[in-house]
């Protein structure tokens, strides 16, 4: 689907006279989304949507569709969590914990770079004995709160790299 023939579709389905200048401006911000995706997206605004959907929505569901948004904070903290091991180092002296995170095999890169920046907020999920951190799971959410809209907004400013995702595939984070 052409970017022209997505607002003419949007402006049908909704019953709403488009101006030329709204005309262009939906035009523009379409032109950078794969015609295939681009008409995912606009038949699921037209399926999901009351009113008339805005630019942004479109654009984010062109994102979701093509498995390019990171993955919400729950789904971090998982990823996060699955990745935490804890070794001993056993010495006459005394035992020494070895913490490090083993991210999953085939993760994406934008993924891991989301996972490995809150780590590095955060800090490890453990105490040097070994027992894990009060409140240290509250603390991903937070900085996933303020982590993941700056990775959002970077995904949602170039689309033309995003392609539909084959009929029932879905983004794999994890194996």
């Amino acid at each position: 689907m052409k970017p022209i023939e997505a607002v003419s579709a949007l402006s049908a389905a909704f019953q709403k006279e488009l101006t030329p200048e709204t005309i262009t401006i939906y035009e523009s911000a379409f032109s950078d989304i794969e015609p295939a995706l681009l008409a995912e997206s606009v038949r699921e605004a037209i399926a999901t949507s009351k009113f008339f959907p805005a630019v942004a929505e479109i654009r984010r569901a062109a994102a979701r569709l093509s498995g390019i948004l990171p993955p919400p904070a729950a789904e971090i903290l998982g990823i996060i969590r699955r990745a935490d091991t804890r070794d001993w180092d056993w010495h006459p002296q005394g035992s020494r914990l070895r913490h490090s995170w083993k991210w999953p095999e085939g993760i994406d890169a934008k993924t891991l770079q989301i996972c490995e920046s809150i780590t590095r907020m955060i800090g490890i999920p453990c105490d040097d004995d070994g027992e894990d951190l009060f409140g240290w799971e509250q603390d991903v959410r937070k900085a996933c709160e303020s982590e993941l809209p700056a990775f959002e907004a970077r995904a949602l400013l170039n689309l033309s790299s995003a392609r539909l995702l084959a009929s029932g595939e879905t983004q794999r984070l994890t194996p």
